[in-house]
């Protein structure tokens, strides 16, 4: 049996202002809950940056406001969906999306990354 497809999700910044509120958060997770087939994991402290990169590598996608996390997804080849703001450093590469995670749609989203990503590896 194959395993569910893993989504690490961050909505933690280094400022509060790129920082996605607890009471937005919950909104998110539970958009993100609609995807029944996949796993959605929000990403705690970590021990250390090698336990956060060995975490990243384990992800089919990630979910993030623009922070290291996004960086590093995008090193290992992992989609990422990063929140829209108005900084505008995120990552640039064809495995990158930049959207709002307030989105309704995100779900839908981040299961046309995951439906594409196991097409093209089957």
């Amino acid at each position: 049996l194959k395993k569910k497809p893993l989504i690490l999700y961050n909505g933690t910044a280094s400022t509060i202002s790129r920082s996605i509120p607890m009471e937005k958060e919950n909104s998110i997770l539970n958009n993100l809950a609609n995807i029944k087939w996949a796993e959605v994991k929000k990403i705690e402290k970590e021990n250390s940056i090698l336990d956060l990169c060995s975490l990243i590598k384990k992800a089919d996608l990630v979910i993030s406001v623009d922070t290291g996390i996004t960086h590093i997804a995008s090193a290992f080849n992992i989609p990422t969906i990063v929140h829209k703001s108005s900084e505008n450093v995120y990552p640039k590469s064809s495995i990158s999306i930049e959207n709002s995670l307030y989105d309704d749609n995100l779900y839908k989203m981040a299961e046309d990354i995951l439906e594409y990503i196991y097409t093209m590896s089957a």
